[in-house]
């Protein structure tokens, strides 16, 4: 549980709804969400801030799954440092986090997400082009697709576990990328006959790959 910062907008307290709290924040600011269950579908954030949840484990974030454009991701990132953490996030028809400024050559750069679970998404976190992005300490799990898109360059993914996704657990399709201490486990179950599960490169190089597995007794 984290307490609210200082300066920071609360949701529901201040306003009802997220979308409205991001809406009215100002530059580096802290949304800070309340322990609840809130139905919003994307979410976008387009200025440099960050949304906090009080818990991980009560702050749920659950996509409405219906006829919003662009494409229905629970979270919707387009700005750079941008930092997302401490949320439940589920049920995005085409991810539960996408970080992406959408019809634009400049993409995000310095997003951090962090400490979130993200579960039963069509996919969990994906990235268009961007660079320096941490993706660090989340549990992605059982979302029907992957688990990690990235595709910003000198980028770190570190400290997850991603497991029981029904594609790949984590695509790489960029340069200078750092994935460390993570557990990457039991993916790739809905694809029969194909060499597809932990993870997968695409282009890129200059990686640094470190995977912990998990014990068996």
């Amino acid at each position: 549980r984290f307490p609210a910062p200082l300066g920071s907008i609360i949701v529901p307290d201040d306003y009802p709804s997220i979308q409205t709290a991001v809406d009215h924040a100002f530059i580096g600011q802290t949304i800070f969400v309340r322990n609840g269950i809130y139905t919003e579908q994307d979410i976008t954030i387009n200025k440099p801030i960050s949304l906090i949840g009080e818990n991980p484990n009560n702050t749920i974030l659950v996509g409405i799954n219906n006829v919003k454009y662009p494409p229905p991701y629970v979270i919707q990132i387009s700005a750079d440092n941008v930092h997302v953490s401490g949320f439940t996030v589920k049920n995005g028809y085409l991810g539960g986090i996408r970080v992406e400024t959408i019809g634009s050559i400049k993409q995000p750069s310095g997003v951090v997400i962090t400490g979130n679970i993200i579960v039963n998404n069509t996919g969990g976190i994906s990235d268009y082009d961007g660079d320096h992005l941490t993706i660090a300490n989340n549990n992605i799990s059982n979302n029907s697709q992957y688990g990690i898109q990235l595709y910003s360059s000198q980028s770190t993914v570190s400290g997850n576990q991603i497991s029981q996704n029904g594609w790949e657990g984590l695509v790489i399709g960029s340069s200078d990328v750092t994935v460390t201490q993570n557990t990457i486990t039991s993916n790739g179950f809905q694809i029969a006959n194909v060499n597809l599960g932990g993870i997968l490169i695409l282009a890129g190089s200059n990686y640094k790959i470190s995977i912990t597995l998990p014990i068996t007794m």
